[in-house]
C-alpha cells in the first residue's frame, strides 16, 4: 500500500520476509517509488524476518531518500527485526519506531 500526503510518502510492506528471496523483486519497485521523495515512512509491521539482503535494501532506500535531503523512518519494527538492525549497527542510521503508522495517516489515500 502506498499513501501520499502533502509532505511524505507512506509505504506499508505486505511481505512477511525481507530477505534474499524477496529483495530482488522489491528493490526496483521500492527504489522507483522513493526516488523523488524527501520524507518516507516505511511500515514494517508485517515483516517478521530480515537478513543482510533486506538490511542492504533498507540502506539503499535510505541513501536514495538522503540524496534528496530527506529522511527515512521505519515504523512497526518488530523486536527480531530491530535486533538485526542493532547487530549490524544500523539502529544508529535509521529512525525506528515499534509502533506502526497510524490508521488515520493511511486513510489519506490519493
Amino acid at each position: 500500500m502506498t499513501t501520499v500526503n502533502d509532505s511524505e510518502l507512506i509505504l506499508v510492506l505486505g511481505a512477511t520476509k525481507l530477505d534474499f528471496s524477496t529483495v530482488r523483486q522489491m528493490r526496483k519497485q521500492l527504489l522507483s517509488v522513493v526516488r523523488h521523495q524527501n520524507s518516507v515512512r516505511l511500515d514494517l509491521r508485517n515483516v517478521e524476518v530480515i537478513d543482510s539482503a533486506g538490511a542492504g535494501l533498507l540502506l539503499q532506500i535510505h541513501r536514495v531518500v538522503a540524496s534528496q535531503h530527506g529522511v527515512l523512518r521505519l515504523h512497526g519494527v518488530r523486536a527480531g527485526v530491530y535486533q538485526l538492525l542493532e547487530l549490524l549497527r544500523l539502529n544508529h542510521i535509521f529512525e525506528t519506531h515499534s509502533v506502526p503508522v497510524e490508521p488515520a495517516a493511511l486513510a489519506i489515500a490519493a
